[in-house]
């Protein structure tokens, strides 16, 4: 890590855990009062806006994680009107606690092997337009 990224480092993981703490939020009130468009969008902006940070301390593998978050959370805005499917709300879900789950890896500035290596490619495969697992109408 580069000394400018060292110096950024506390910054984006507080804004990281700001972000995510606010993500989660969006998503308990959504499991309360239902989901509505508002909401997908607000979750699209707080994922993009994570997604942006990342490239400040290049780390294109929780970028990615985030990119795949807002563009899914814009992919259910446009589905709403139709309903969603149970298992729609169950990756949306997933996606959250695995950014979650980079928090602990963050405040360690470790390298996210598992995270590059293993889950982004499970997440890509399950977005693929053709997946039975994003789309079940």
């Amino acid at each position: 890590m580069t000394s400018y990224e060292q110096f950024l480092w506390p910054l984006f993981r507080a804004e990281y855990i700001g972000r995510i703490g606010h993500i989660r939020e969006i998503l308990n009130d959504c499991y309360a009062q239902g989901f509505t468009a508002s909401a997908f969008d607000q979750l699209h902006q707080e994922f993009d806006t994570v997604n942006g940070a990342t490239r400040v301390v290049h780390r294109e593998d929780i970028g990615e994680l985030a990119r795949l978050a807002a563009s899914y959370a814009r992919f259910l805005r446009i589905q709403l009107p139709d309903g969603l499917e149970d298992s729609q709300l169950i990756l949306l879900e997933a996606m959250v606690v695995l950014a979650e789950k980079v928090i602990p890896l963050i405040a360690m500035e470790s390298d996210f092997y598992c995270l590059k290596e293993s889950v982004l490619p499970q997440i890509r495969e399950l977005l693929a337009p053709d997946s039975d697992a994003r789309i079940e109408k």
